[in-house]
């Protein structure tokens, strides 16, 4: 019942980021009745992007600690198929987005410059098929204290990736670079934790 529960949870919060995209869309226009307004500011987030990556890091991390290891492999499988189905979604989302933004349905051009200047959901997109590919790895049997300190190192990278985000952005960093380097976090981190157990 409570593994259920986990996994009902785990897949609902792969919802976050397609809501809080959409939603602060949505919010902006309301607010200022300027399409292009709305998805500049939905699709420039680093507050939408960085709570999103650590969503979905968080639905897998939830889900395989309430998994046994012999299982644990073909979950894995299935969120992989679920990260690069999302990716796709926010990258679909993000075309219509700017499509609305440019204010004429036939301005490809246009639409597609903004569609490329909307970072954040081409890097997340990234971030998911990167994920995928990274998390088809098998398992390995490992002793009591190098699982502990695995375990341990995984947690820590992954409660870094923010706070290596932000400061990345305090440094003024070029976006490329943060988005690697907190990239490298996240795989590292989410790479590690199934294999502690």
């Amino acid at each position: 019942m409570k593994s259920d529960i986990i996994e009902d949870i785990s897949f609902l919060l792969y919802f976050i980021p397609i809501i809080l995209t959409a939603g602060s869309f949505i919010w902006k226009i309301t607010e200022n009745n300027s399409y292009l307004d709305a998805y500049l500011f939905a699709t420039r987030s680093s507050l939408i992007f960085t709570i999103s990556v650590v969503v979905i890091v968080g639905a897998v991390l939830l889900e395989i600690n309430y998994t046994t290891v012999e299982k644990r492999y073909n979950l894995l499988v299935m969120h992989t198929k679920r990260m690069r189905n999302l990716g796709i979604t926010i990258l679909l989302l993000s075309m219509i987005g700017s499509l609305l933004a440019s204010g004429n349905l036939l301005a490809i051009g246009t639409s597609t410059g903004l569609f490329l200047t909307a970072r954040f959901p081409i890097a997340f997109a990234a971030i998911m098929f990167l994920q995928s590919a990274f998390l088809r790895v098998p398992f390995t049997k490992k002793v009591k204290e190098e699982k502990m300190m695995i375990k341990l190192i995984s947690v820590i990278c992954i409660f870094l990736v923010p706070i290596v985000y932000y400061t990345g952005n305090l440094l003024n960093l070029p976006f490329v670079i943060n988005l690697i380097i907190s990239l490298l976090f996240v795989i590292f981190g989410i790479y590690l934790f199934p294999r502690t157990k």
